[in-house]
């Protein structure tokens, strides 16, 4: 409704998963400095930026559960290691998260390599960046 009146509303609170829900843009402010601004997506591109990781996305795999030590998810951390524009692989159950820093064409390589190794995958996405994970990255998990 105040996108629809053309108004801006000023709301201060530390429950960023409601404010990333219905906040077009925010501005991250430490100390009374503004450390950051702008849409979700942007403050996640300005913080990778400045760490030096233009490009790179997280993306995230999801296992079926298989007996087959081949096929594990610690198996799969090791294979993705091995594999181009892959970094920061990490295991959590049958859940792989990793940074990813190749263009579409290779994502899709990849894609084809994992279903091609045989792992059981039933998901592969890339993970959304919330305020939460803005706000993490921009002020170093340091809370004042």
């Amino acid at each position: 409704m105040a996108t629809q009146m053309n108004k801006t509303i000023l709301i201060s609170s530390h429950i960023l998963t409601e404010l990333g829900e219905i906040c077009d843009s925010a501005a991250i402010i430490e100390a009374g400095s503004v450390l950051a601004f702008g849409t979700i997506e942007e403050l996640s591109k300005q913080q990778r930026h400045a760490e030096g990781q233009t490009g790179q996305k997280t993306l995230a795999i999801q296992l079926l559960a298989d007996d087959d030590a081949k096929h594990s998810p610690a198996a799969l951390e090791r294979w993705l290691f091995e594999q181009p524009y892959v970094s920061a692989v990490q295991v959590a159950g049958l859940d792989v998260n990793f940074e990813f820093d190749g263009d579409p064409e290779a994502q899709h390589q990849l894609l084809r390599g994992l279903i091609h190794a045989g792992f059981p995958a039933i998901e592969f996405q890339g993970k959304t960046e919330t305020l939460e994970d803005a706000f993490m990255s921009i002020t170093k998990g340091v809370m004042q």
